[in-house]
């Protein structure tokens, strides 16, 4: 087959065999040849093989014609069902060259004709060479139908062909006989010929057909072949340029979307390298070389690249070559990844981030598995990535929480929603934590959750805080409740107490009644006591520090603490050496040492050790850590909740009062320290008492102060709010020769100021209504600067300063104190005692 000359007709003919003359073949169109576009018309109209009228054949001789039999060949679209034409298959048909096979020689004139055609046209072959065809009784027609035409046969004896002789001899019968058989002979032969020229006709056009239809299904399949490619090709999300001799001859609509063609400038020229960024134009040149000299293939690589508009993009490109039609082509496919390139920037900062959070960040799968974990969950779990991924979150469970609280959340987390929370976790060592988390659903574009992601917080310090915050808050609210009820408790006692010293000042030594009044004495005694512990626990006692050793305190307290315990208890003392000095009451550090020593006796019934130590813990400015530790029946979290509370104890009634621990707690706050207990159910309990170093050195110790003289008669003006503690100071006061002037608040005290100019000693409470002690104490010693000064109050954060009284005396008593030693305080006053002193 040769492939025909390549011009656009209307029908053109792609292939034709290559009979002498046909290779220049090119198409059939209307103004060259109606004929056949009428029979290549009806072809395609009935999707049948079609013969044509007569043509004159370039291989025959003028006079002599021949047949084109068009086949239509149609494409079918798999999806639609439709069919497009798509050509025709020709087949060029012979007449002479039929009829001489079969006809020729044979003694008779064959003449073939299309009785369909036009008149002129009708005649398509005759052995006559243009004579008339002779008509004789033994003339025969037969009409060839083929491919859609009917082609009629006439067959004739020629003049001669049967010599007659006219004599009537058997002889001359005979011989008619004779020719008469042979002629019956010669026109059956003729007619077998002829049958013999149908079959073959019909052979030779059943196998053009099939010819036909191969040569269709062949042409099919190249162009289904070619659309598939040409689909591929343009439908490749991938760019596709192709390159021969050194220009680009096809781009894909990738490619055009990619590098940004210009429409207006398609039919211009261009070549890969323009679209290389000028530091790796040498290396795509000789890769380039490379690819024309021979069949290659470049693997995939990245690379930066100019798109038409001037920008750059990354690309990741692969390219190969090939011979096509004799020549080398150079295909390229590249891929846009300046999105991946941003994308895998943007997921390199995050997981940097995610990597170097203080977080904790786990991913899990749908099934919980952990699949990642950063090193801030190493870090504060300690367990490796390798060791959590593959398992799920319920290593950390430390049995806190209940079944419930998962169950919750993982309702909360499958309905798409984000959980957020605590969890108390364990850690790998054993140790319980405290987390904030925040627990969300991944869910990719199909909204569908693909991952669970928990961001979480170690909060333990920050919880323990606020544990401590809000019981230190509830301390001080119980604290400043405690301080107002000793506080009113301080002055009722003080009436008690007064009236019962004044009741014993007038009963004899022997009188029935004076041994009751010293019971109401020793009962207001027991009641002064736990109101101290009350202001010790809300921190307003009297507060008198100064620069203590801890193990000077501790060695001389164990001896009590020995007496205090049962026998069955083994005492131990670990004190460290070199310990710093702090800054305390000792006296009160010694209630605190012996409170926590009885709370450790009460928790060890069958014996058991009790141990006090001390070391320096260094942290901020420096701790002297005090610590009382048992093996007792330990503490539950719930109860160290509530321990330092007072009233609150677990012993039975009767046996506590539930005033240890919260005077113990009081006082260490007071002194700028803090205490902690450890313990747990059947483990002991170890009390901390943290107290702040001192960097003074401790004072050596002062000689004892010599008994104070009698105090000199003088005016007195009393200032208390309470009626009945007012009479009774008077009263105790006028007993000691003192002339006594009351008031019941600083306004009133003011106006008697004014109007006695004798006033020579002030004894004031503080918290007073209308005017309190402090501006009473301002306004009257500018007024009578003379004054000596007696400040009483309840309240031991009541305290006043040297300033507020101008440099007069004075003096401060701590509610309730006794009558006498009211008398002994002002008697020291009287001779001079200028700094404000504390009893």
């Amino acid at each position: 087959m040769a492939r025909s000359g390549d011009r656009p007709e209307y029908f053109p003919v792609l292939f034709v065999q290559p009979y002498a003359g046909n290779e220049i073949a090119v198409g059939y169109d209307t103004a060259s040849s109606p004929t056949r576009r009428e029979a290549l018309q009806h072809a395609a109209a009935t999707g049948e093989a079609i013969a044509s009228q007569r043509i004159t054949l370039v291989q025959e001789t003028s006079g002599q014609f021949g047949i084109l039999i068009f086949q239509p060949v149609f494409h079918h679209e798999r999806i639609t069902g439709k069919r497009e034409l798509s050509g025709f298959a020709v087949g060029v048909l012979r007449v002479s060259a039929v009829v001489e096979k079969h006809g020729a020689q044979s003694g008779v004139e064959l003449t073939l004709t299309d009785p369909d055609a036009d008149l002129a046209r009708q005649p398509l072959y005759s052995s006559l060479g243009g004579r008339a065809q002779p008509v004789s009784d033994f003339t025969q027609s037969r009409t060839i139908p083929i491919s859609g035409r009917n082609w009629r046969v006439v067959a004739s004896p020629q003049p001669g062909a049967f010599p007659v002789v006219k004599t009537y001899s058997y002889a001359g019968c005979g011989l008619c006989l004779l020719v008469t058989f042979l002629v019956a002979a010669f026109v059956w032969d003729l007619l077998g010929r002829r049958l013999q020229v149908e079959q073959v006709v019909e052979e030779r056009t059943s196998e053009l057909n099939h010819a036909l239809m191969s040569l269709a299904k062949v042409h099919s399949g190249l162009e289904d072949s070619e659309a598939r490619y040409r689909r591929l090709v343009e439908d490749s999300p991938s760019a596709i340029v192709v390159e021969r001799e050194g220009k680009i001859v096809l781009v894909n609509r990738a490619a055009v979307e990619m590098f940004a063609f210009d429409a207006a400038k398609d039919n211009e020229d261009h070549n890969l390298l323009e679209f290389v960024i000028p530091e790796r134009n040498e290396v795509a040149k000789e890769l380039i070389q490379k690819l024309y000299a021979q069949d290659g293939q470049v693997p995939p690589r990245e690379a930066r690249l100019f798109r038409r508009d001037g920008s750059v993009m990354d690309a990741e490109i692969a390219a190969s070559s090939f011979l096509h039609n004799g020549k080398r082509s150079i295909q390229v496919v590249l891929r846009d990844i300046s999105r991946q390139k941003q994308d895998e920037a943007q997921n390199a900062r995050l997981i940097r981030a995610i990597e170097q959070a203080g977080e904790s960040i786990v991913i899990t799968d749908l099934d919980a598995n952990i699949v990642y974990v950063n090193p801030a969950f190493e870090r504060i779990s300690g367990y490796s990535s390798e060791e959590a991924i593959g398992k799920t979150p319920r290593v950390l469970r430390s049995g806190r929480h209940s079944k419930e609280f998962y169950v919750a959340l993982w309702e909360t987390l499958k309905a798409g929603e984000s959980w957020t929370g605590h969890f108390i976790n364990r850690t790998k060592s054993g140790r319980l934590y405290t987390e904030e988390a925040t627990i969300s659903p991944v869910v990719n574009r199909a909204g569908e959750i693909i991952n669970y992601v928990a961001v979480k917080r170690d909060v333990t310090l920050e919880t323990e805080l606020q544990e401590q915050l809000q019981q230190s808050q509830k301390m001080d609210a119980v604290g400043r409740l405690a301080g107002g009820v000793a506080h009113d408790f301080n002055n009722m006692l003080m009436v008690i107490m007064s009236y019962a010293e004044l009741l014993a000042s007038k009963l004899s030594d022997h009188d029935p009644l004076r041994k009751y009044t010293e019971h109401i004495v020793r009962a207001a005694e027991r009641s002064s006591a736990l109101t101290r512990q009350l202001l010790a626990f809300s921190r307003k006692q009297v507060f008198a520090p100064r620069i203590v050793d801890c193990n000077s305190i501790l060695a001389e307290t164990s001896s009590m603490v020995r007496r205090l315990i049962a026998e069955n208890i083994d005492l131990k003392c670990n004190l460290a050496p070199d310990l710093w000095p702090v800054k305390a009451d000792a006296d009160q550090l010694v209630q605190v040492i012996l409170n926590l020593c009885v709370n450790s006796r009460d928790a060890m019934p069958n014996g058991g050790s009790l141990i006090l130590s001390t070391r320096n813990y260094q942290v901020d400015q420096g701790f002297v850590e005090i610590a009382v530790s048992d093996t007792g029946i330990g503490i539950s979290k719930e109860l160290q909740e509530k321990l330092f509370e007072p009233f609150f104890t677990t012993k039975e009634l009767g046996k506590g009062t539930g005033l240890g621990l919260s005077s113990a707690y009081g006082i260490v706050q007071q002194s700028g320290g803090y205490i902690r207990v450890e313990s747990a159910p059947g483990q002991g309990a170890t009390f901390r008492v943290y107290l702040p170093r001192c960097l003074e050195a401790i004072p050596s110790a002062e000689k004892p102060v010599s008994k104070p003289p009698q105090a000199e008669p003088s005016l007195v003006l009393v200032v208390e709010d309470e009626e009945a503690l007012r009479e009774a100071i008077a009263a105790q006061l006028r007993g000691n020769g003192y002339t006594v002037i009351g008031a019941a608040d600083g306004v009133e005290a003011l106006e008697l100021l004014s109007h006695n100019p004798g006033i020579s000693i002030l004894i004031t409470d503080l918290i007073m209504p209308r005017m309190g002690g402090r501006e009473l104490l301002r306004i009257a010693s500018q007024k009578a600067p003379h004054l000596r000064i007696m400040v009483m109050s309840g309240y031991a954060d009541q305290a006043f300063s040297v300033e507020d009284c101008n440099g007069c005396p004075t003096a401060f008593l701590q509610k309730p104190f006794s009558l006498n030693t009211l008398m002994g305080r002002l008697a020291e006053l009287s001779h001079g005692a200028h700094a404000p002193s504390h009893a």
